[in-house]
């Protein structure tokens, strides 16, 4: 739609669309400031081109995951990132777990809410972010939006095998561990 308005009533460059082009070059696809500035993306590659602008993404290696709206390392076939995978596993375990400790009877359930109490685990920080040199996004802030991917599943994947262990104490204090072994009949 923006390329038919465009192709069809072409306006002149503002310096207003010069600046933000200048300033988007490389950080953003061309279809992408060709939308916003109402232009085509011929149109964004000749005005590159004229003023020595490189539209090369300089992250290419980075894909944008709209569920938690962040810069990742790679998307599944689904559209989603190791992070939103881990954080909807972490769901259904808390949902499995929540399960388990309904089915617990009064006792069992305070002998149980006894020994979790003095449970917990140590976190690492969170990477900082980079220094700001400028206004574009620059290498600094792919390797941190890389670090910051790795730190959230180095965390998440933590948060998921606790509770899978707390998932595995429930049932066996209620006896129904499916993992277990059944004791021999004879």
């Amino acid at each position: 739609m923006t390329e038919g308005r465009a192709a069809r009533n072409p306006r002149p460059w503002s310096p207003e669309d010069v600046c933000h082009l200048a300033e988007w070059a490389g950080t953003r696809t061309v279809e992408a400031m060709a939308w916003t500035l109402g232009k085509t993306p011929e149109q964004v590659d000749n005005a590159a081109f004229l003023l020595d602008l490189d539209t090369a993404m300089k992250c290419p290696d980075l894909e944008w995951c709209v569920e938690c709206a962040a810069w990742r390392t790679q998307l599944n076939a689904e559209g989603r990132c190791p992070v939103c995978r881990l954080r909807a596993s972490i769901d259904a375990e808390a949902a499995r777990i929540a399960d388990a400790i309904s089915s617990l009877t009064p006792e069992q359930r305070t002998a149980f809410d006894a020994t979790e109490s003095g449970r917990g685990q140590k976190t690492k920080r969170e990477p900082y972010p980079p220094r700001p040199s400028a206004r574009t996004p620059t290498e600094a802030d792919a390797r941190h939006a890389v670090a910051v991917e790795e730190w959230e599943t180095a965390y998440l994947q933590r948060e998921y095998n606790a509770l899978k262990s707390r998932l595995k104490r429930v049932r066996r204090a209620n006896g129904t561990n499916p993992r277990a072994k059944k004791p021999e009949e004879g």
